[in-house]
This record gives structure tokens, sequence and C-alpha cells, in this order.
């Protein structure tokens, strides 16, 4: 795939989740939006704030990785071909269709119940967005399957950093899927809008 094309529709996916966290705020109030729909699972706003926790951790790892490519000069390639196991991972975190496959455990200091969500949760996931999109723009100027970032699973194993943006991304479409039932299921909304089918 071209990795101007591979970009672009990564861009799109997360201008996308901005766009409908920002209708969100505006549509429903902050109570709705950290309504349950049991006790034990997640809130719109808790959703919002894993994914900011991971982006805590993603986002400068990005921006090192892409800092450490325009320090050694390392022009971007026209194509990307995602890594065998960078991709095996993106494939098991992106949503197909409107299911969600491979439930998987979430790490007690990722798990939103577990800490305190806070009052703005909701704020600080769309700057973290506009912040990937800038990452996203600045990956175009070098080559992002050369370079190599660790996970939160650890240093090792290490995927592309090409895989590793659409891994996230992959993530936070999986969470919008469940953002969007739980809508549903609390009674805020009357009808999912399933996006990423």
């Amino acid at each position: 795939m071209q990795t101007t094309d591979y970009l672009n529709d990564l861009a799109a996916s997360v201008q996308q989740m901005t766009d409908r966290v920002e209708e969100l705020t505006r549509l429903y109030t902050h109570t709705q939006l950290r309504q349950r729909p049991e006790p034990a699972r997640w809130s719109v706003l808790d959703n919002l704030e894993h994914l900011s926790l991971y982006g805590d951790f993603y986002l400068p790892t990005f921006d090192k990785a892409i800092q450490k490519g325009l320090q050694h000069g390392w022009a971007p390639r026209a194509t990307f071909r995602a890594g065998w196991l960078g991709g095996f991972f993106v494939r098991s975190m992106r949503p197909r269709g409107n299911r969600i496959p491979n439930p998987m455990k979430t790490f007690k200091d990722k798990n939103p119940i577990l800490t305190a969500v806070p009052e703005h949760a909701a704020e600080r996931f769309v700057k973290q967005q506009h912040e990937l999109l800038e990452i996203l723009n600045r990956a175009r100027q070098t080559d992002i399957r050369r370079l190599r970032i660790g996970t939160t699973l650890g240093p090792f194993p290490r995927i592309s950093l090409g895989d590793g943006l659409a891994f996230i991304i992959g993530h936070q479409e999986r969470h919008f899927l469940q953002i969007e039932r739980t809508l549903v299921e609390t009674g805020v909304t009357l009808q999912a809008q399933l996006r990423w089918g």
C-alpha cells in the first residue's frame, strides 16, 4: 500500500473519532457520559480515559521514534507493508465489521474503574487525538517501516512505527464500538452508530 494512503486512512479514522467525541460532549451531559450499563462495565468516559492512558505511553514513544528517523535522515518509503508480528497485533485488535474480535483483559493500571476518571476525560482524549494527528503528519517525513518501537508489553517485542500507529488506532476503533453500544444500553441514544463496519 502507498505509505501516503496508509497514513491518510489512519488520520481519517482519528479525525472521525475526534469529531464523534466532540459531538457527544455537545449532545449529552457529563452525567450521561459517566453512566455505566452495569457497575463493572465501562461508561463512555471510562472508555475515553482508558484510551488516554494508552496514549500517555504511545504518543511520546511515536514522537521519539520520529525524531530518531529525522535525525538519521531516514527518508520515507513509497510503500508500507506490515511486519508479521505488528500485522498480527493490528489484526487482533481492529474491529471486524460490528464485532470486536479477541476479547482481552485490561491491565490494572489501564482499567478506569480501578483509577480515578478525571472530569475532563473527553477533553483529555480530544487533546491527545490532535497530538496523534500531528504525529501522523510528521511520520510522513521518515521511514515508518524501518523505525521500531516497544509496546506496553515491554521493550520487546518491537514492532515498526507504522504498525504501532495502526495498532493504537485499531484499539481506539475497538473501544468506539463499545462506546456506541454503551450509549444504547444506558438509554442515552436510541440507535448505535457503528462506524467501523
